[in-house]
């Protein structure tokens, strides 16, 4: 009779070497750097979240770790915009846009942020170059894809191109993988240009849909812009719900703190 004790051997070194290993320290320090930047950012505690962000690029580039470091680098340009430093958060994007040593998706990112500041300083010139460069680094389906193409939008209605507009959001909305928060956003721009169009029917229908949206999605400055242009819209087709509109866009906008949502006389 074969004894068993070498098979008890083999298995007991099977499971020896299939243990999880504990996570280095290391490791530990980046990820937690990394939650607490994350957290900082989502409580708006932009002081703090820039110096925790760079925290964690200097850690996660220590350990070779180039999507997390620039994941990292994204968060420290949100803070700078936030704390008011538009130059400042391109100048910390920069390094992505050309370094392959980040991912391609990553860099498309770093693009589409860049042309978003550009976009909010008005030039739309900078910031279609930019679109234009992060378009090839992403797959068709991919969810960033909708957003570029919403902010081409956003250009279009900004050079009075209504039919270029139209067109643009509704490539967004083809996108496969497009996220619900984009949808809404191409859903508004959409009613926008129909506006301009004095396409009522099809303006109406694409900001309520865009109302309905933002509002399952919770998201308060999104909300006040669907008010706000459906005000618009019925102020245009002297619609009789013109001023209910914009008192509620004005209560959600106080509700709201009143900051930077577009509504003047509520800070």
């Amino acid at each position: 009779m074969r004894s068993a004790v070498p098979l008890l051997l083999s298995l007991f070194l099977v499971a020896c070497a299939t243990t999880p290993t504990e996570t280095p320290a290391a490791r530990k320090q980046a990820e937690a750097s990394q939650l607490a930047a994350a957290q900082a950012s989502r409580a708006g505690k932009w002081p703090a979240a820039l110096a925790l962000w760079r925290e964690t690029e200097a850690k996660q580039t220590a350990l070779d770790d180039w999507p997390a470091a620039g994941q990292a680098r994204l968060g420290q340009a949100q803070a700078q915009a936030a704390l008011g430093a538009p130059e400042e958060a391109l100048a910390t994007l920069r390094a992505l846009l050309q370094d392959t040593a980040y991912p391609p998706a990553l860099r498309a990112e770093a693009q589409y942020q860049a042309a978003l500041l550009r976009a909010g300083q008005q030039d739309w010139s900078a910031a279609q170059a930019l679109l234009d460069a992060a378009t090839p680094l992403i797959p068709t389906d991919h969810p960033l894809q909708a957003a570029i193409f919403n902010l081409r939008a956003r250009a279009a209605l900004a050079g009075g191109d209504w039919a270029q507009a139209r067109s643009r959001a509704g490539q967004a909305l083809t996108v496969a993988r497009i996220e619900p928060g984009e949808r809404a956003n191409a859903l508004r721009l959409q009613g926008q240009a129909a506006m301009r169009q004095a396409d009522w029917p099809s303006a109406k229908q694409n900001l309520e849909a865009a109302l309905e949206l933002d509002r399952t999605l919770a998201r308060h400055r999104s909300l006040v812009a669907d008010l706000q242009a459906l005000a618009e819209l019925a102020h245009l087709r002297n619609a009789p719900e013109a001023d209910e509109l914009e008192r509620r866009a004005r209560a959600v906008c106080t509700a709201g703190g009143g900051q930077d949502c577009g509504m003047p006389g509520t800070k």
